[in-house]
Parts: C-alpha cells; structure tokens; sequence
C-alpha cells in the first residue's frame, strides 16, 4: 500500500510535467536551436529529478547519480550565463566579449577557491562533501554573475527581442531558486527553512509557465525595451555612454590582435 502523497512530490511532478511541455512548446515554435542550451538545461534537472528516485538516498548508487547530474547541471549553467552575456550584449560586441572574459575567469577563480577550501578545511573525505563545496563556491560565483546581467538589463534601456528579455529573466528566476535550494541543503529543519524548500518549486513552476507561454516565433522579431524608464534626454544621454564605451574596447580588442 502506497503512502500518503507528499506536496513536495506534486509540485515535483508538476514541475516535470511543465519541463517537457516549454521543450514542445519550443519544437512548436521552431525555437529549439535558438534556445538549444535552455533545453539541455531543463532536460538534465528532468532527467536527475526522475533518475534519482529509482535510488535509496542512503546508497552508494544515489550519490553517485547526484554528482553526476548536479555536475553537469552546473556545467551546463554555466554555459547558460555564457549565453545569456552573449544575448543581452549582442548588440554590444565590445561588451560581450569582455563579458564573456569575465565569465571565464570568474569561473576559474571559484573552482580554484573550491579546491584550496577542500585542501584547508578539516572536512571529512566522503566525495558529496567535498563535491557540495565545490557545487556551492561555484554556483554562488555563478549566482553573481547572473544578478549582473539582471541589473544590466534593469538599469540600461537597451534594445532587445522578447524572448531575449523573457527567457534571461526567467533563468535568473530559476538558477536563483534553485542555488538557494542548493544552500539550504544541509540546514536545520526549522519552519522557515521547510516553507522556503516547498516555495523554490512554486518558483520553478511559475518560470516554466511563463517560458511556455511566452516565447514565441513571434517574440524573436519584436522589440523592446525593457530597462529603468528614464526620461528621453537621460535615456539617450546613456545609450551614448555605452556605445562609446563598446567602441573603445572594440578598438583595444582590435590593437591587441593587430
């Protein structure tokens, strides 16, 4: 006889379910090239999600499922921001490549940080230990570089098709949940703690929603501007900054190759 049914299980099916029809709603709308990486994302958390309960929790198996699918859902972020950079900043050539620069060796640094805290800290030598460590510096350093590009899209009243604007959103939304998810892992069960744990699906449920709903063939053509309303004269006075700004570094990126 089968136990009673959890909340956390119905918003995990839920959030399954949602997962697969964003992928058709992509094939649908002919965007799955446009959005290749976004998919491979989904269908690595799907697969970990569904893989995972085929394990006891306690088994070797299970941790070794766990690290396989949490390393290449990080890997995968990663390429997602990198993404997103290229996306935000394309028509900023100067500033994407030197925001692409930035992801690179912002990620080199935290897998650095990692290892030196595996080496100094006195911590057991079981393989999830260590690897939560290592999944915690570098999803934290990949949570800041997602809260950068979110803060250039809200500050800077650049021009931009829908479902660039909609599909960063929604992922800084999702990776956002989902690293404090990651953080609270091993916290006390407090109430706050446990209502926060039921509230990242809700989070997730809702991203997924609104990716399935509203990218569209459709939202690639249209244009809009998304960032702080300024008032014409600041707006434009901005906008001038930074293609001045993606002129210099084009400039310095062209010397540098010369």
């Amino acid at each position: 006889m089968s136990g009673p049914i959890r909340i956390d299980d119905v918003l995990q099916a839920c959030t399954t379910a949602l997962t697969f029809a964003v992928i058709v709603r992509l094939s649908l709308q002919r965007l799955i090239r446009s959005y290749v990486l976004v998919v491979l994302y989904l269908l690595v958390v799907a697969f970990g999600d569904i893989v995972s309960e085929f394990f006891n929790h306690s088994s070797p198996r299970y941790v070794a499922v766990y690290i396989l699918f949490e390393g290449a859902w990080v890997a995968v972020s990663a390429f997602v921001i990198f993404d997103m950079y290229g996306a935000v900043l394309r028509g900023l050539p100067g500033l994407a490549s030197v925001g692409r620069s930035f992801v690179r060796w912002a990620l080199a640094a935290s897998v650095l940080v990692s290892v030196s805290l595996l080496y100094f800290e006195h911590l057991s030598r079981r393989p999830l230990v260590e690897f939560l460590l290592v999944e915690r510096v570098v999803t934290t350093c990949l949570l800041v570089l997602v809260f950068a590009i979110t803060g250039f899209l809200s500050y800077f009243p650049v021009e931009l098709d829908r479902n660039t604007i909609i599909y960063s959103i929604g992922y800084a939304i999702l990776f956002t949940a989902r690293t404090g998810g990651l953080l609270l892992l091993n916290s006390e069960g407090s109430v706050w703690v446990n209502r926060l744990n039921l509230l990242f699906p809700l989070i997730d449920c809702a991203c997924l929603v609104l990716w399935a709903v509203m990218l569209t063939a459709e939202g690639q053509k249209v244009q809009v501007r998304f960032g702080h309303q300024w008032r014409r004269e600041d707006e434009e006075k901005l906008l001038r900054q930074l293609e001045s700004l993606n002129a210099s570094l084009l400039r310095v990126a062209k010397s540098n190759h010369s």
